[in-house]
């Protein structure tokens, strides 16, 4: 079972992490980008950078940190060193999707125009799309699909595919009819090539890839409450309006379990530790894992509010938690 491996102490909340090649990357101190060897939590190299709030990514051996403010740096993974440092004439609203080697910004709630900059020809604008609105319900925060960036226009209760080189739109389709509105709250999600959708009335949809058809995967009986549901490997799982937390089955949509909690799950932190046993971390200081029966076979305690997803390196578990990177070690 897990038991609390090392902690790290960021000195910040709410800063950026990932994994790439089974090293964990993420902000600290104020201005520091760290690289870190999950078995022991010893830095592998540390740069200095201006601001330890934005987006993260790595590609070909590069790590690529934006910084909120428009300040973009490439860094060698191997060394830590600074390729390159861009500063942009402007700083960014909303999000930004790092992908190879375009970054992608604005679009969410309309507080910019959706923009694609090319990292390699020095942050040349490749296409722009105008989507600045007052209402800030229009948009939600754009995502990768098949190479391609996907996204809502929930002004006319559509979602759009279009290619991340051109800009070119490939399709643009009909949410489905229980869909209200997606944003940062109730947005869709990616799951092995395929668009996974969550009703407020009810239930979940996907979506069909080649005939572009909207089937409805999970039946449930009340509204799901949980702002970000959480798709796994197995299973979809979420908090009802009725305070359930439930899991169904991916692939036969039968409910596999559930039980009550009477705390608000803004998102779940969870994640298969293999494929009968399933981690979730609660915000009411338990951490439970649970068997495909519902049995919950050891509970303790947990971290009042997570802020990362839950990453398995190697069998061990990492994740960020009010300022802190902590390690669970499976024994």
């Amino acid at each position: 079972m897990l038991t609390n491996g090392w902690t790290r102490d960021l000195h910040i909340s709410g800063g950026a992490l990932i994994v790439y090649k089974d090293k964990l990357i993420v902000t600290e101190r104020k201005s520091h980008l760290v690289c870190i060897e999950p078995e022991t939590g010893d830095v592998i190299w540390d740069t200095k950078i201006e601001f330890v709030y934005g987006w993260l990514t790595a590609i070909d051996d590069k790590v690529i940190y934006f910084e909120k403010f428009g300040t973009t740096r490439i860094i060698d993974f191997e060394s830590g060193k600074v390729i390159k440092i861009h500063q942009m004439t402007y700083g960014i609203m909303g999000y930004v999707i790092p992908y190879k080697n375009y970054l992608i910004s604005g679009l969410w709630r309309g507080y910019s125009d959706l923009i694609c900059l090319n990292i390699e020809s020095d942050y040349k604008v490749e296409w722009k799309r105008a989507t600045i609105s007052k209402d800030v319900t229009y948009y939600s925060v754009p995502m990768i699909l098949d190479n391609n960036l996907i996204f809502s226009d929930n002004s006319n209760h559509k979602l759009s595919k279009i290619d991340i080189a051109t800009g070119d739109e490939i399709w643009t389709i009909d949410l489905p009819k229980h869909i209200d509105w997606l944003d940062l709250d109730y947005t869709f999600q990616i799951d092995n090539g395929s668009v996974i959708v969550y009703s407020k009335t009810g239930g979940v949809y996907k979506l069909d890839m080649n005939d572009l058809n909207w089937e409805k995967v999970v039946e449930h009986t009340c509204g799901i409450k949980t702002r970000r549901p959480k798709v796994l490997q197995t299973q979809y799982l979420f908090q009802d309006s009725e305070n359930m937390i439930c899991s169904y089955d991916k692939h036969t949509g039968k409910l596999n379990w559930k039980f009550y909690s009477n705390h608000f799950q803004y998102r779940i932190p969870a994640l298969e530790l293999n494929p009968e046993l399933t981690l979730i971390c609660l915000g009411m200081h338990k951490k439970l894992i649970i068997d495909k029966s519902g049995e919950i076979i050891k509970e303790f305690k947990s971290e009042k509010r997570y802020e990362s997803d839950l990453f398995n390196i190697n069998g061990d578990v990492y994740y960020l938690t009010q300022g802190k990177l902590k390690q669970l070690k499976l024994n």
